[in-house]
């Protein structure tokens, strides 16, 4: 469930919030398997009311605290010393090149990001798309859907259980 603070709801997909210098979005997931949409609406609204209940400050203090310490306890940061006086084969100079340790550097931090959105909740980690998908280029098809049996998500969340184990115990 998405809320605009000042905002108003256009239709059943989209939000309309006023022109300003900020705006406010709040973004709420509730991940249950109700028995009815009825049911399902019912426990987001108490969702909502029971972080609602918190001032916004105090849930921004503790949102960055979380990203600060996540960011804090470990890190990798990769790069390729710079080429000075690199040349061609003529003898022309090359100018900048792409730094590969670098790309493999801000790939890794990409995927830990991924992984610790996903990772917050009371349940394991999707293993094929996590939470960041989108549907196929034709617009034909269910961005969650996937061809890919039971076995396969058992065996990716023991993968990501165990290296991310060995990760927080060498950092």
């Amino acid at each position: 469930m998405v809320t605009a603070v000042k905002g108003e709801r256009v239709d059943g997909l989209r939000l309309r919030s006023r022109r300003g210098p900020s705006h406010r979005f709040n973004i709420f997931v509730l991940t249950s398997h109700p028995s009815s949409p009825e049911r399902w609406l019912l426990e987001m609204d108490r969702l909502v009311e029971g972080v609602e209940a918190r001032p916004f400050a105090s849930r921004q203090e503790a949102h960055s605290a979380w990203w600060r310490e996540f960011w804090e306890r470990s890190w990798i940061h990769a790069s390729r010393p710079a080429r000075v006086g690199a040349t061609d084969a003529a003898g022309a100079a090359l100018g900048a090149q792409p730094d590969g340790a670098a790309y493999v550097s801000q790939m890794y931090h990409l995927q830990r990001f991924i992984t610790a959105c996903a990772g917050r909740g009371a349940y394991p980690i999707k293993f094929n798309g996590s939470l960041f998908t989108v549907p196929p280029a034709d617009g034909k098809g269910d961005a969650d859907y996937r061809r890919w049996g039971r076995a396969i998500g058992g065996r990716t969340r023991a993968f990501l259980t165990s290296a991310f184990a060995r990760v927080a115990i060498r950092t």
